[in-house]
Order: C-alpha cells, then sequence, then structure tokens
C-alpha cells in the first residue's frame, strides 16, 4: 500500500522515503528534520543532550539519530526552493 502511495506522487521507495512518511505522521523515527544546513541538523538532534546525563532508554530507537545527505537534484522528496 505504501508503494503505491510513493508511486502515485513520483516519489521512489527508500529507506528515507518511507521513514519521513512515518515521521509525519507520527511515528517513532530517528529522523529529526529535513534542512540545507548540516549544523542546524546536528543542534537539533542533540539539543536535549547537552548538560544532562545519558541515560539508556529502554526503546532502542531513543539512543540513536541518523543523518542523510540528499544531493540538490534529488530534493523533490522535500519539495523546497532553493535560494
Amino acid at each position: 500500500m505504501i508503494k503505491k502511495y510513493f508511486d502515485t506522487i513520483n516519489i521512489n521507495l527508500s529507506k528515507i522515503s518511507v521513514l519521513s512518511f512515518m515521521q509525519h505522521y507520527g511515528a517513532p523515527t530517528p529522523l529529526v528534520d529535513f534542512t540545507r544546513n548540516i549544523e542546524i541538523g546536528i543542534f537539533f538532534a542533540i539539543e536535549n543532550l547537552i548538560g544532562s546525563e545519558f541515560q539508556k532508554s529502554e526503546n532502542i530507537i531513543d539512543d540513536y539519530f541518523s543523518v542523510f545527505h540528499i544531493n540538490n537534484e534529488n530534493c523533490k522528496l522535500i519539495d523546497i526552493e532553493s535560494n
């Protein structure tokens, strides 16, 4: 069903497209957000860790984050205009 959805909006089924879809609908994912500035992405990924002790979570997805790089020519996934 999700493949059919992505086919209708002309987006390839991939880890990043599925994770972004899940995040949009409130499912837990390692995604923080999309940005063209890696420093902004890293800030939001670790902002709650600054000044606090690491505490291992029972939910493994809480213990890591991921950074994906998308080339500008492949940005139709996130539909934002470049300056």
